[in-house]
């Protein structure tokens, strides 16, 4: 695990294994996008979990993602799958989601959308260069008080460079040197 702080927030990073297990999904949000490729060959997948809290006021806005990317090499695409349950019921019992007041593994709709959307938007506007093959997000905790679309795009960001980053054996960006 590694951390990454900045004043009152908080990027917490898992690879290869993840603090939390799957939740047990309904359906998933998918998107493709057609990419060039960046000349990186490996058939390694890569598993990551990425957590973020930031402390504004007496409240905590939290979201954690995680998921495997599974590389092919053939195809010239990067198929997105994120995974979303109908109701969020099954309570989170992880250390920092607790602080943010009620939270519930998985995603809804929407915030699954948004994460899907942000993904294949940061492959097509980085020259759709990347490695084709399969980014399933299937670990999530939605927080009552502090999730929002807002924080699970910015974590989705962060996300697309840790899963790329790991790929290329290239060391974890900072989330906070990030443009």
């Amino acid at each position: 695990m590694r951390e990454f702080t900045n004043n009152n927030a908080l990027y917490q990073v898992w690879y290869d294994d993840c603090p939390i297990g799957r939740f047990s999904y309904t359906k998933a949000v998918e998107r493709k996008v057609e990419i060039r490729g960046c000349g990186i060959e490996t058939t390694r997948s890569v598993k990551a979990c990425v957590e973020n809290s930031v402390n504004v006021g007496t409240r905590l806005l939290y979201s954690f993602i995680g998921g495997e990317f599974e590389p092919t090499i053939e195809g010239n695409q990067v198929e997105i799958s994120v995974n979303y349950v109908d109701e969020l019921v099954e309570v989170a019992d992880h250390t920092l989601a607790k602080r943010a007041g009620m939270s519930y593994l998985g995603l809804t709709e929407s915030d699954a959308s948004v994460i899907a959307d942000c993904i294949a938007e940061l492959l097509l506007k980085n020259g759709m260069q990347s490695i084709p093959g399969k980014l399933i997000i299937d670990t999530a905790i939605t927080s009552e008080v502090g999730s929002s679309s807002y924080e699970f795009s910015k974590l989705a960001r962060y996300f697309y460079s840790v899963i790329f980053s790991l790929v290329a054996r290239r060391e974890l960006p900072n989330p906070f040197s990030e443009s």
